[in-house]
């Protein structure tokens, strides 16, 4: 009997430092290294790699160009933080345009069974990650 080996390999670990590296770039809004670092993470693996399926590469590759129209934009020096929204009278309509401009890609479009209470906890969830990252630089 044959068995797969299930440690990953060192293309995949590349990758996921690549994709963690991509979040962070994204988080700090500088949005042409979000977008290179996404996609030279989905190009490190193929599509049948063991911890990523062809719908996360092309995942990534999507971020990647929303990163790029942001930049090209100049939306990204714009963001808007949760102190100045009022997330409970958004729709969901606006609450992709303002995760779009921060964070970068449009959640909606990923999952379209998203709702309007999963993507306002989310937007909440984000600012209150952001604001306790800014007051501290270590964490």
């Amino acid at each position: 009997m044959h068995h797969r080996d299930l440690r990953p390999t060192k293309a995949e670990r590349s990758s996921a430092a690549l994709r963690e590296a991509a979040k962070s770039a994204e988080f700090n809004h500088k949005w042409l290294s979000a977008a290179e670092l996404y996609e030279a993470a989905a190009s490190f693996c193929p599509p049948r790699a063991m911890y990523l399926s062809q719908a996360e590469i092309n995942r990534m590759l999507r971020k990647a160009d929303n990163c790029r129209q942001l930049s090209s934009s100049g939306e990204g020096g714009n963001c808007v933080t949760g102190k100045e929204t009022e997330f409970t009278t958004m729709t969901l309509a606006d609450l992709a345009v303002w995760y779009t401009i921060n964070i970068g890609y449009n959640p909606v479009e990923e999952t379209p069974t998203l709702t309007v209470e999963e993507l306002r906890r989310t937007c909440v969830e984000y600012c209150e990650i952001r604001g306790f990252a800014e007051k501290n630089p270590d964490w």
